[in-house]
């Protein structure tokens, strides 16, 4: 199900400069991540690839990523990525 609306206030903590572990609450709905210094050149991660383009773009070295879940819980491969930003009307950025 595509929720339009959610709860901001845990990834604006996430991302505020000098932000610390205390500030969000354990176990909580946003699991943070850490990149690799390097980017997708050196890890072809999702997480390398979000640093990389809110960087490319000229914004500080966060983001917010999600992954899609297909309704068995296995993870959306890029079929149903492709299909899912289609029917959303959604870009879908591939590296």
């Amino acid at each position: 199900m595509f929720l339009p609306l959610i709860e901001l206030r845990p990834f604006r903590a996430a991302i505020a400069d000098g932000a610390k572990p205390s500030d969000l609450n354990r176990p909580g709905h946003v699991f943070p991540l850490r990149a690799q210094a390097g980017g997708v050149l050196t890890r072809g991660g999702h997480t390398e690839a979000t640093i990389d383009l809110m960087t490319l773009a000229g914004f500080k070295p966060a983001g917010v990523l999600c992954e899609l879940t297909n309704d068995d819980g296995t993870m959306a491969r890029a079929p149903e990525c492709i299909e899912f930003a289609n029917k959303h009307n959604m870009a879908l950025v591939d590296y």
